[in-house]
Parts: C-alpha cells; sequence; structure tokens
C-alpha cells in the first residue's frame, strides 16, 4: 500500500488503522483467513478486506461486542500507532517543524536520528512526490527496520535511509539541500557539518529535550554565522466537553437544587513537553 495514495477500500497486505474511539486505534495488516483478539472483540480481517476506508464495521461475527472506524493510514495516524524502537516526534512538534523548515513539494532534506521513522513519514508527505529526504541512524537494526517500512508504505522512492555516525563521521558529499534536521545527543558537534551540505537560505532545526542542549546549539548556530536563530516549544494542552452537574442555592447558600450542563474544560493529556526547537537560517557568506 502507498501511504501518500488514497485508495477507496482495503485489499489483503495494506496496513490499517483500526479506530475504536478517540485515543483508542490500532495499526493492522490485513491478512486472508487472520483474526485477533483486541479488547472490544475479535477483528475477522476477511471481513475488513473489500471494505471502503470511513465504513463503521463490527467486530466479532456471531456477538456483536464492538464497532470500528477502518482509516487509511496516514503519517499522523502512523505517528500515533507505530512500534516504539525509540523515543518518537509527535504531531504537534511535526507540525511545526515542517512548517518552519518551509518543505514543500519538490524540497531537498537531510534528517539525523531516523530513529522509529515518525517524523521521517511527515517529511516525505511534505515533499512529495518530486521531494527527496536521506536520514541517517547510526543503528544498523534501526536502519534496516526503517528502511522496510518505507518499502511497506510506498515511500521507497522519495525516502532512503542509511547508517551513519554524523557526530563522527558528517555528512557524505552530495548536492546542496533545502533543508536539515538534526536529532542527535550533541546536535551543537553536528552543525559544523551542515554548512557543505546547505543551500544558501536553507534552514536547520536541532530537536533538543534539554535547554542546556538548545543554548548550546544555538550559541554553535550563531557562531557559524547562520542567521534568525530562535528557540521554540510547542505543548499541545487540548480542551473538551463534559457533562457535568452544577449546584444552585437559595439567598441563605442552602443547598437548593442541581442540573446537568456541558462545560469546556482541559482534558487530561499524556503528552506535555517533548522538547525545545532550536531553528537558524543559513546564508553563504559573500568572498
Amino acid at each position: 500500500m502507498k501511504m501518500l495514495e488514497r485508495k477507496p477500500q482495503a485489499e489483503a497486505g495494506d496496513p490499517v488503522i483500526v479506530h475504536f474511539g478517540e485515543d483508542d486505534t490500532r495499526l493492522v495488516v490485513l491478512r486472508q483467513g487472520h483474526k485477533e483478539q483486541t479488547p472490544r472483540g475479535v477483528l475477522i480481517h476477511d471481513h475488513i478486506i473489500g471494505q471502503p476506508f470511513g465504513a463503521k464495521l463490527a467486530c466479532g461475527s456471531e456477538k456483536l461486542s464492538g464497532t470500528f472506524h477502518l482509516l487509511s493510514l496516514t503519517p499522523e495516524l502512523w505517528t500515533g500507532n507505530l512500534n516504539h524502537r525509540t523515543q518518537i516526534l509527535y504531531t504537534t512538534d511535526i507540525a511545526m517543524i515542517v512548517f518552519e523548515l518551509d518543505l514543500r513539494t519538490g524540497s531537498s532534506v537531510l534528517e539525523t536520528g531516523t530513529g522509529s521513522g515518525s517524523l521521517s513519514h511527515s517529511i516525505a508527505a511534505a515533499v512529495a512526490p518530486s521531494g527527496r529526504l536521506l536520514t541517517y541512524d547510526y543503528n544498523r537494526d534501526r536502519v534496516q527496520a526503517a528502511n522496510k517500512d518505507f518499502e511497506s508504505h510506498g515511500l521507497q522512492s522519495i525516502v532512503t535511509c542509511k547508517q551513519r555516525d554524523v557526530l563522527k563521521e558528517g555528512f557524505e558529499e552530495m548536492e546542496k539541500v533545502d533543508a536539515v534536521f538534526l536529532d542527535l545527543p550533541q546536535p551543537w558537534d553536528a552543525i559544523k557539518h551542515t554548512v557543505p551540505v546547505l543551500k544558501s537560505g536553507g534552514r536547520i532545526c536541532c530537536f533538543c529535550p534539554c535547554v542546556e542542549q538548545a543554548q548550546k546549539s544555538a550559541f554553535a548556530l550563531r557562531s557559524l554565522f547562520f542567521q534568525h536563530v530562535e528557540m521554540k516549544e510547542f505543548v499541545h494542552r487540548p480542551y473538551g466537553f463534559s457533562r457535568e452537574t452544577i449546584p444552585t442555592y437559595d439567598e441563605e447558600l442552602k443547598f437548593k437544587n442541581s442540573y446537568k450542563k456541558y462545560i469546556l474544560q482541559r482534558k487530561n493529556y499524556k503528552y506535555t513537553h517533548t522538547g525545545y526547537l532550536v531553528f537558524a537560517t543559513y546564508f553563504e557568506l559573500s568572498s
């Protein structure tokens, strides 16, 4: 299945998303004759194959123990359901990285720290179909797993993952790129390697979990004459409606009655601070 091509219905071999409800989704690779147990009931793959995306389907066969919606796999849904080989970036940070790096169709991008491929899929979607992403990871197993994911999602013509320790070896010789993303333990030591590979006007982003890392990265960028250096933090704080009991009182502040009312309140959200993003622009110095 090609992630970036929308198909009308699910086919055998497709990775799809089974959506039971808010914050309750599951990544499933459809196989003929296969069944799998979930807390909501049995998923019978033969009943899902051939169904249109967006359809509301039932678990099980004889007793309906739950329902779900069938969704096509997207980069955003992949981020929420992938197998974690490492810590990952989530959609709040990813959206701002794609925006701040000014990624568009045809952009060329370098990424270090492929990890589980969460950001890689969104970058691929942003630069497709004519753009390119070259992503590096120093761990061989992660590189092999990432390339397998890219191939199974039909992204192999856009994304290439290679094994390389960029901190020690720098980048290989290549044509200059529009943007670089660094997710490394010491990104400030890799910034010097980005100068030969960035186009004039190219953008860079360093992901730093700690403020000390962000400070060192910002100072390194300034020392190499990068412009527009800025650090940003993005925290997602969702709100939603809930039905609450509201008490009422008489003039003597004695309990009188109560009624139900929908109120807007902040949700308990499991992701708060993820990291700091340091952005900058590179301009070639005139001789």
